[in-house]
């Protein structure tokens, strides 16, 4: 879906009222984007008019994958996996949600090649067993900020 408030990290009202009448109405799994910002994402289990019950899944922004905004909260987005089951009656469900949160890295002391995807995750981890020196303490901090405000926005999944 093309929705959302842009630098808005909170899905609105009707973007909320929009992802019921989707699941209302056969849709299984919403990606919203357009804010260029992350906004939440939740599973939803969803009573349909004939009271058969179904699995509802939405996440309101990813965000940027890769973009050159200046706006700090412009920078972050994840990857998102979704495990989605199709069973013999043909019932869907969604298994589990998580993500691997990503920050659009920008060197402004390079003339070309000057943005770079890091995974956050793995540069944290990288720089606290010595095992990545391609960051500096400053980004490193960075990136620790970055990643709460990313589970902050988005949830921890599922």
């Amino acid at each position: 879906m093309h929705w959302g408030i842009e630098y808005q990290t909170k899905a609105n009202s009707t973007q909320k009222d929009l992802a019921d009448f989707l699941f209302e109405n056969g849709v299984d799994i919403i990606l919203g984007n357009h804010p260029h910002v992350l906004e939440p994402m939740e599973k939803r289990t969803v009573v349909l008019d004939d009271g058969t019950v179904k699995d509802g899944f939405v996440i309101y922004a990813l965000g940027n994958f890769i973009a050159d905004q200046k706006s700090e909260d412009t920078r972050n987005s994840i990857i998102l996996n979704l495990k989605i089951t199709k069973h013999t009656n043909g019932k869907i469900t969604i298994d589990k949600a998580d993500y691997i949160p990503i920050y659009m890295y920008k060197n402004n002391s390079l003339t070309i090649k000057k943005m770079k995807l890091l995974d956050i995750e793995k540069n944290i981890y990288n720089y606290e067993t010595g095992a990545n020196t391609s960051i500096d303490s400053s980004t490193y901090q960075n990136l620790k900020i970055q990643l709460e405000k990313i589970k902050n926005i988005v949830g921890e999944g599922f």
